[in-house]
């Protein structure tokens, strides 16, 4: 059982939600940068693959926040 409160889950979900649509935005320009850049230039290309693997752990990781936040909430809302 959960000791936060209905209104710190909500807090807590919008803070994952924002910090999700922000790992996502940065996941999304790293992805187009990797398609825009010189496919010859294999250093730049190794970095941004590296970041935009960086970018995607962010992502995944801002994702389970929400979703572990959205499931306490709805699991205090529930009388079981």
């Amino acid at each position: 059982s959960s000791s936060r409160s209905p209104s710190t889950l909500r807090r807590l979900l919008d803070q994952a939600e924002r910090e999700l649509e922000a790992a996502t935005q940065a996941r999304d320009a790293l992805s187009a940068a990797l398609t825009a850049a010189p496919p010859a230039d294999h250093v730049a290309l190794a970095a941004l693959a590296q970041d935009l693997a960086r970018a995607e752990a962010r992502v995944a990781e801002a994702e389970e926040r929400w979703l572990s936040a959205a499931d306490e909430l709805e699991g205090g809302q529930e009388s079981t």
